[in-house]
């Protein structure tokens, strides 16, 4: 007897497994065991109890005694869940087999059959990931989750940022969410992107459609050196500084573990291709996005829904991926000396919608309390002005142009300046 054949026996025995499977019909690979499949389905969304007698009566075509040698030799329905499973990667391996004949036939170059490829094979990744789940299993994951971050013993619950005061507000950047990174043009958003990968303690991928990766890799040898940036991009360089820059690439070496993916002006199917090829070949624990109204969409002409849809998959990839995805986002340039709000998110108030945090870099004064008394102070300001699950509110930090650095400022027994004045 085939693993089909059992299944449907189980179902048979139980009918009710028709409405807990997640099988469709196109993934019963027999015709035979399809139709009957199908049959039962039928039959008990128009109410009626699929007995053999009533199942064959409603489809002549079902022999009888077929059904009767399937329940026969069915012992427990106990155990469908494993059949079930065996269902469905014998589908997904039919279907892989096909498409890459299929590919492999094509008059396609290299590099269009691998992205053909990886798009095909990409819609039977997730299959299994959504579906009516019972309040008792999702407390059980809620509370397997608790406990992992408990027992990681981790003064944050998410990957680190390296801003103190950013990470109590946050608890780190954390599985399946999105990240708003806004900031005016020469602000720092790049900057900022970096020093977090810096500091995440944990494998990370970024896609860059900005800059390019051995750009990047010179803003994290300046960062880690504390070099001007112009200077080592010149080679107006000191006898000294080689040690560093050697210590430094030790340090990226030994500490840090990150993939680059830097085309420019790629479009949001392959920035989705390559992170799902990062998780699955590297174990990517987050994503960092530079900057996401240079990703491309090609759903639309217009740039605000091209935006749009570029928002709206990047929060599906969060958790399709079950990782943080961290992206910086264009300001309309407006008054740079004003606070920016959300209203600022270029070309599209659907990132707002999307994100889970937004957060604005800001370079000028602001207006906070101090002990009750309005007190107006000049530096520079990471300003949450959204958190889904947390706190918002400003994080002054110290900013150093001349090596791409953003560092934690300290005041007193905290880092942060909350009750911002608006």
């Amino acid at each position: 007897m085939t693993n089909e054949q059992y299944f449907i026996g189980q179902i048979l025995n139980d009918p009710d497994l028709v409405f807990k499977t997640t099988v469709k019909d196109n993934e019963i690979l027999s015709q035979k065991n399809r139709i009957i499949f199908i049959t039962i389905k039928s039959m008990l969304q128009r109410g009626v109890v699929p007995d053999l007698p009533t199942i064959h009566a409603d489809d002549p075509s079902i022999s009888v005694s077929f059904l009767a040698d399937l329940t026969t030799e069915v012992f427990t329905s106990a155990n469908w869940k494993l059949y079930e499973k065996t269902i469905k990667e014998d589908y997904r391996k039919t279907q892989i087999r096909t498409i890459c004949g299929e590919v492999l036939e094509s008059k396609s170059s290299s590099q269009e059959m691998i992205t053909e490829l990886m798009k095909a094979v990409d819609g039977y990744i997730d299959a299994d990931d959504y579906g009516i789940v019972k309040h008792t299993d999702s407390l059980n994951k809620t509370v397997d989750e608790i406990e992992s971050a408990y027992l990681g013993n981790r003064d944050v619950a998410g990957i680190k940022s390296g801003i103190s005061g950013l990470d109590r507000k946050m608890n780190g950047f954390q599985k399946r969410k999105l990240y708003i990174i806004g900031g005016r043009p020469s602000q720092g958003k790049t900057a900022l992107i970096m020093n977090f990968v810096l500091h995440a303690q944990e494998c990370v991928g970024i896609m860059s459609a900005e800059s390019g990766m051995i750009e990047l890799d010179k803003r994290l040898i300046s960062l880690r050196t504390k070099i001007n940036g112009e200077s080592l991009g010149r080679g107006d360089l000191k006898t000294t500084d080689f040690e560093k820059i050697i210590e430094a690439c030790g340090y990226l070496t030994e500490k840090t573990k990150y993939f680059y993916y830097d085309k420019p002006n790629m479009t949001i199917e392959e920035l989705l291709l390559k992170a799902r090829e990062m998780k699955q070949r590297f174990d990517i624990k987050a994503l960092y996005v530079d900057y996401l109204q240079q990703i491309k969409s090609n759903g639309s002409d217009k740039r605000h829904e091209q935006v749009a849809d570029v928002s709206i998959k990047l929060k599906a990839l969060a958790r399709n991926l079950n990782i943080p995805v961290i992206c910086a986002a264009q300001l309309k340039r407006g008054d740079e000396k004003s606070i920016p709000q959300l209203s600022d998110l270029g070309n599209s108030g659907q990132i707002e919608r999307d994100a889970d945090c937004v957060m604005m870099i800001h370079h000028g004064k602001i207006d906070v309390l101090e002990e009750g008394k309005k007190i107006e102070r000049e530096g520079s300001f990471l300003v949450i002005k959204k958190n889904r699950d947390g706190a918002t509110g400003i994080v002054e930090v110290m900013f150093k142009r001349e090596h791409y650095g953003f560092y934690g400022v300290e005041f007193g027994e905290t880092e942060q300046v909350d009750n911002i004045l608006f």
